[in-house]
């Protein structure tokens, strides 16, 4: 099971690792949703009506916190948390270059490749692209060298998720 950070009646956070896709899939590779599936059918096995429903993803390549709502009446608080946006997220990146500026705010666009489940950095005019953004503010920098004579830099990334929420892909490209 995965390392469980909070859990009550209505919610579980857990730790997703990198590499582990957040949603199950027909092709059934390893995913937290499974997973958390499994830990209730095991911990509560008299609680049917309990639900592993994930309120929102992670990028199969990203770690950090995936949250699950258990009831009925936790899935649907959540969702129109999400949904009217009152839930606030930020994303911390440890990086092998410092960005040239301490902060500032990264453009492109993106189209969804439903096949392989993500999202393609494109030309601002292709069909069925959307403009995804990025603010990105440098946190802290490390005083020792990394491996490519870049300094390391810690970002705090507040995501704009106008483009299907892949406002994580631009960073993983550089």
């Amino acid at each position: 099971m995965l390392p469980i950070l909070f859990e009550d009646n209505y919610l579980l956070a857990v730790n997703k690792p990198p590499g582990m896709q957040s949603d199950k899939d027909k092709w059934r590779h390893p995913s937290a949703e499974v997973e958390v599936t499994v830990y209730f059918k095991i911990t509560y096995p008299l609680k049917k009506q309990l639900a592993a429903v994930m309120t929102h993803r992670l990028d199969r390549a990203v770690s950090g916190v995936l949250l699950f709502a258990k009831t009925p009446a936790a899935i649907k608080s959540l969702g129109s948390q999400f949904e009217g946006r009152t839930v606030g997220k930020f994303y911390l990146a440890i990086l092998e270059k410092c960005p040239p500026q301490d902060e500032g705010e990264l453009v492109h666009w993106l189209k969804k490749d439903d096949e392989h489940k993500r999202a393609i950095i494109v030309n601002p005019h292709t069909k069925a692209s959307k403009e995804c953004r990025l603010l990105y503010k440098v946190l802290q920098k490390k005083g020792r060298e990394m491996p490519r004579g870049n300094r390391a830099a810690n970002r705090a990334l507040p995501p704009d998720t106008g483009a299907n929420g892949h406002h994580r892909l631009p960073r993983a490209r550089r």
